[in-house]
Parts: structure tokens; C-alpha cells; sequence
């Protein structure tokens, strides 16, 4: 489905360019031109429903286009200045989850993305900023504050840490050294690098963080705004922010979710069913950095698109109840004791391997049903004999976790956002 997305994202933005219309009108339009005649219509009735006829003959239906609303939406709306693609009805269900969290009647909110227009009119102190100037211009709020601030601006250690603070307006300023509660929003950044100089800061041992290696996240936006983030944390000790921000769904898999799970406490969040890229998280800052990982479960909401184009809560998911420390390729070997045999080994499933006219041999289990490769990139070979190597036997002992793991693999084989990932053995408990 996922070059059928791609297809309807461009035909959207076709839509909404040709038209004048906003992406709203689109989804809101959907059902209705359908049941009407396309030789009656006109304008940008017509256009729709021709457009819509045109991807049902390629076998995209408007229910697929409405499964994907937040795709599309993120990818038309996109974020002005800013690197996310949030959408705008996901943006609002965080709203909802920052309101029932954290009290904007105690609270000094600072805004650092999109969201600001959205909470302008949710809490008594409310402060937008951005990274530059002309992402100031932009923003046409009528907040209390719209401030230009770069996070990056300096080192955060308690020799700059003053001055890092200083050009911060007064409340913000009052809140970090009085530890008041403040809460500090982001947007989900994408991957791109685009700071060297936290680069660099990132790849030499802190301190703070016991000397933890962060080199692998070091050009990586969003894991450079939050080191940033947690910096401030233990350099002034606080204990009262609250962290809003989407991140990447597997987050909590990553090594760097264990030092951020040392410095921010889970509270709550939520993960859209439709669209797997992002989680939405809100972090208590703990005030200091503990000695070790703390066991927490991270009780996220999985929530789901209703036919009126609503969100509610389907389930409540434990996202580190799924992680596993075991490779997939591990987990689905028989490990039983049996004894491995000379077999000859294939050059292609319909041929016998010869070197120097002598057949050539390999190892498989004693009384194997077949060979399955379970290297990265031959996921989906199944032979009777062995045929590359990185492949294991497929006996009784095994034979669903073989199942369940060219299930796997036949499902996401062609989808290239996983084809560089480690994969984990699922959770069967």
C-alpha cells in the first residue's frame, strides 16, 4: 500500500493547488461527490470525484485514502519552519493529553513548535519561541511571548549555564532557577543533521550522564534536542518540567531511552494505529540522573481513526512489555540438541552444488523438513537443502517460529523503511 500512499499524496496536493481548497474540504468531500453523478458536478466536485475514479482504477478505494488521513495529512499540510510532520488532528489529541496532565493554572508553558497556536489560550504564562528569526516572523500568534531562542545556542555546563538562561524571558527564566513547573513542548524531529556543533558536543563524555556514549545519536535532530533538554534538567536540577513531544515509535527500543528514562519519568501518551511513526510522549523531569535504569512500564494509548474521521482509544499497549533482547534470526533456530548432518548444498533450489565434479556438502539438522534463510536479505528463501548461508533448519521444534517468521518477513519484505533494522524475537509471554 504504502507507493499507493505515495500516489494519493501527490494527487491530493493536485487537488488542493488546482482548487484553492484546503486539505479539510478534501476529506470532508470523500463521500459526498461519490454519491453524486460526476456528469452533474462541477468545479472542484468534479475534479475530486475524477480524481477518485482515476485511483479506484488503480485499485486505491476511499476507505484505503481514509485509513491513511494521517499520512496524507502530514505530508500536504507539512509544518511551516519547522522539522515535523505532524499533522494538525494529532497535534490536537496532544492537547487533550496535556491538559488532563499538567495544570496550566500552576504552569509556565513554553511552546517550542506548532503547537503554540494551538495552547495560545491554555495557560496564563504561555511563551512561543523559535530557532530563528524568520520562523519568528511566522508565527502569527497572539501569545504572550513570541521569543527567538536557540536550544543549541551554547555547551550547557554550570560555567555557561547562566548565561545560556539569561536571554530566556523573565518567567522562564524564574521558573528554571526557582524550580517552578514549566512545560516544555516539542515537535517529533526528522533525522536529518543539521547542528555539527551539538554533534560534536555529544560526542565527547559528559559528566552528567556518567560519561554515557552518545556518538550513534550525535546527528540526529530530535536525540540532539533532547540532550539538550536533559542538560537543563541536571545542570539546574529541576524537578518540575514537563516534556510534551512526539518521537519515533521505537524510541523506547533505542540505547538512548534508557539514559532519557534516567533523567524524565513516563507519564502518558499515545500512539496513532494508522500511522506508526510517531509516539506522543509526555516526560516528568526527575532532577537528577539516576545510578541506574529504572523498570517502568510505559503504558501508552493506541488510539484509531472512528468513520466520522474521530480519534478514540482502541487499547492500551506497554511499549517495553514488546522489546526483546533477543535477535529474530536467534529466536527462530531450533536450539533443541539435535544433530547436524552432510547434506548437499544448492547452488539455486533446482540445483546440486559440484566443485571439481564433487558435490558440495553443508550442515543440516538431522530429519529437517527444509532450510529457510534467515539472513537480512533472503528472508523469504525456503528449499529443501541448504542454499545460502545464514540459514537455519526447519524441524518440529521449530516450525512455527518458522511460520511466524517468514509471515513476518513476507509482509515487510518490500517496504524499505525496514530494510536496514535490526529485528527483535517477539514477545510470546
Amino acid at each position: 500500500m504504502s507507493n499507493k500512499v505515495e500516489l494519493v499524496k501527490q494527487t491530493v496536493t493536485y487537488f488542493c493547488g488546482l482548487s484553492g481548497k484546503t486539505i479539510d474540504d478534501y476529506f470532508e468531500g470523500l463521500d459526498r461527490v461519490t454519491q453524486g453523478n460526476i456528469m452533474e458536478q462541477e468545479g472542484a466536485d468534479w475534479l475530486l470525484h475524477l480524481e477518485l475514479n482515476t485511483l479506484a482504477s488503480m485499485g486505491i478505494t476511499v476507505h484505503d485514502i481514509k485509513d491513511n488521513e494521517v499520512k496524507i495529512r502530514a505530508y500536504v499540510q507539512g509544518i511551516v519552519d519547522m522539522d515535523s510532520a505532524v499533522p494538525q488532528i494529532l497535534l490536537k489529541e496532544a492537547l487533550g493529553y496535556i491538559e488532563n496532565t499538567v495544570s496550566s493554572e500552576d504552569c509556565v508553558l513554553w511552546s517550542h513548535n506548532e503547537l503554540g497556536d494551538l495552547l495560545k489560550d491554555e495557560a496564563k504564562a504561555h511563551f512561543i519561541s523559535a530557532y530563528n528569526s524568520d520562523a519568528v516572523n511566522k508565527l502569527s500568534i497572539s501569545a504572550k511571548g513570541v521569543f527567538q531562542f536557540d536550544l543549541f545556542s551554547t555547551e550547557l555546563n554550570d560555567i555557561f549555564a547562566d548565561d545560556y538562561i539569561a536571554t530566556l524571558p523573565d518567567e522562564i527564566r524564574g521558573c528554571i532557577e526557582n524550580d517552578k513547573a514549566i512545560l516544555l513542548e516539542m515537535a517529533c524531529l526528522n533525522e536529518k543533521p543539521i547542528r555539527n556543533d551539538m554533534a560534536r558536543i555529544m560526542q565527547t563524555p559528559n559528566v552528567l550522564f556518567n560519561y554515557e556514549d552518545f556518538s550513534a545519536y550525535s546527528k540526529i535532530l530530535y536525540y540532539q534536542y533532547l540532550y539538550q533538554v536533559m542538560c537543563l534538567v541536571l545542570e539546574f536540577e529541576l524537578k518540575n518540567l514537563y516534556l510534551g513531544v512526539f518521537l519515533p515509535v521505537d524510541f523506547y527500543t533505542t540505547s538512548f531511552s534508557k539514559v532519557f528514562s534516567r533523567v524524565f519519568e513516563f507519564k502518558t501518551g499515545f500512539v496513532n494505529d494508522s500511522d506508526k511513526d510517531f509516539i506522543f510522549v509526555i516526560a516528568k523531569s526527575r532532577g537528577t540522573y539516576l545510578d541506574e535504569v529504572p523498570e517502568e512500564a510505559y503504558n501508552i494509548d493506541k488510539k484509531v481513526f472512528t468513520v466520522d474521521g474521530k480519534i478514540e482509544t482502541k487499547q492500551t499497549v506497554n511499549l517495553n512489555a514488546e522489546v526483546s533482547d533477543v535477535l529474530l534470526s536467534d529466536w527462530v533456530k531450533d536450539t533443541s540438541g539435535a544433530y547436524y548432518v552432510d547434506v548437499p548444498k544448492l547452488i539455486i533450489p533446482a540445483e546440486i552444488k559440484r566443485s571439481s565434479g564433487v558435490i558440495v556438502t553443508d550442515k543440516q539438522l538431522e530429519g529437517s523438513l527444509g532450510t529457510m534463510a534467515i539472513s537480512s536479505l533472503d528472508e523469504l528463501s525456503i528449499t529443501t537443502l541448504p542454499y545460502k548461508a545464514g540459514s537455519t533448519s526447519i524441524t518440529e521444534n521449530n516450525f512455527w517460529r518458522c511460520i511466524a517468521n517468514f509471515t513476518f518477513r513476507r509482509l515487510y519484505a518490500d517496504n524499505s523503511t525496514y530494510a536496514n533494522r535490526v529485528f527483535y524475537a517477539p514477545n510470546t509471554k
